[in-house]
């Protein structure tokens, strides 16, 4: 009798013990699915093209130190050169292996050094990137503060070397309170065959080399991409983010940790 209780002890044991473990895999599984489907929303909304800015007129302007404040609309060029001790280090880390490479079929190929791998490496990058947001005000005519270095993406390192590294076409999502901005510093200087292309107010594909100077656009409206880089090249840019409102809602948080996950790596 007792060896028939213990019998049936071990059987409903083994039973909620199954159980458990089956609702774990489940839980596991729809997490997993969950963050799929989140990634592919999130990429089919970037890539749908629309025409934001239709009301731009010809594009890209170049900003110089005449222009007015309201000359920025949608995508600019500017005049800026980078500190020599900046670029000096931004070159030294591109040439040292702390570099992480990600490549998602048919979106992007590419390497990036984090914000945090910036910070660590030379806090003077990440001091720069923060002041330079006085720079950006003036040129799009309105106040911008750096994005949260708890970001990766906020101040991050591309780089590009090996054939066929690009991104492809997209909208940036825009997941703060206020306009966001990115600015595109090259810091190589040799040139290249992978060029910056963007749609324009008139839906006419237009390109604009890294080597002819620094890029600030409003990701959320012009519709851009990297073109592919060809063998034996390399292409290295600094992109900086910056926006008017840099809060950001639990949700969207949530978001962005999913979009830097695919950008940057796990």
């Amino acid at each position: 009798m007792l060896f028939q209780f213990l019998k049936k002890e071990c059987y409903f044991n083994s039973f909620f013990i199954h159980v458990y473990y089956m609702y774990i895999k489940i839980f596991i599984l729809v997490f997993l699915l969950s963050i799929i489907f989140v990634f592919l929303f999130m990429y089919k909304r970037g890539a749908y093209y629309q025409n934001h800015i239709s009301h731009c007129g010809k594009l890209p302007k170049r900003i110089t130190s005449t222009s007015t404040s309201d000359s920025f609309c949608g995508i600019s060029t500017f005049d800026y050169t980078l500190p020599c001790d900046i670029r000096n280090s931004l070159t030294k880390i591109s040439n040292s292996d702390i570099a992480k490479r990600v490549n998602v079929y048919q979106w992007k190929a590419g390497k990036t050094v984090s914000t945090q791998q910036l910070l660590k490496y030379d806090s003077k990058i990440i001091n720069w990137y923060i002041d330079f947001a006085n720079e950006v005000s003036k040129i799009i005519g309105e106040p911008v503060k750096h994005t949260s270095l708890d970001l990766p993406t906020s101040c991050v390192l591309l780089i590009y070397d090996e054939k066929d590294d690009f991104i492809n076409w997209h909208f940036d999502q825009n997941h703060f309170e206020g306009r966001f901005f990115t600015v595109l510093i090259p810091i190589s200087q040799d040139i290249t065959c992978t060029k910056y292309l963007f749609k324009d107010a008139n839906e006419e594909i237009q390109t604009i080399d890294h080597n002819e100077g620094n890029i600030i656009f409003e990701g959320s409206k012009v519709f851009h991409m990297a073109s592919k880089l060809c063998d034996n090249q390399k292409r290295v840019v600094l992109s900086l983010q910056y926006a008017t409102d840099d809060n950001i809602s639990l949700y969207n948080s949530l978001l962005m940790k999913i979009k830097d996950m695919a950008y940057i790596g796990f």
